[in-house]
């Protein structure tokens, strides 16, 4: 059996079915592993994040073009290049689910990407 192919909560079973067989040691290795691929997904959670983050910023700044009126780094969402209204699209909303994409009130499709630190998911 591949640890990989185990959920946590079978581990957990494990764990409380070897504590109840009087195993020593195996039952805090099976917790300490349930820890240690906690935190694993937590940081890739982070990095999935950052990375989508880059990537959608990449795709607006390179697809729409820039409103030098509305100030630095404001994009028209309308004025797009024939291949990237999708991908825009998508990046928009990845941005917007995760309270990132900011829209001028006077029109929204003017929009600016927000820091990453302002996420709100």
């Amino acid at each position: 059996m591949r640890l990989t192919n185990v959920t946590d909560v079978q581990l957990a079973e494990m764990s409380a079915f070897f504590r109840r067989l009087g195993s020593p040691t195996l039952p805090d290795l099976i917790d300490e592993l349930i820890d240690r691929r906690a935190e694993a997904a937590s940081e890739l959670r982070k990095l999935e994040q950052s990375l989508a983050f880059e990537n959608a910023t990449l795709i607006i700044e390179g697809s729409c073009a820039a409103l030098p009126d509305l100030g630095k780094g404001w994009f028209d969402g309308d004025d797009l290049d024939e291949y990237s209204g999708d991908d825009v699209s998508t990046a928009c909303r990845y941005l917007d689910l995760r309270g990132l994409l900011q829209r001028d009130p006077k029109n929204s499709n003017h929009i600016a990407i927000r820091n990453e630190s302002e996420a709100t998911a």
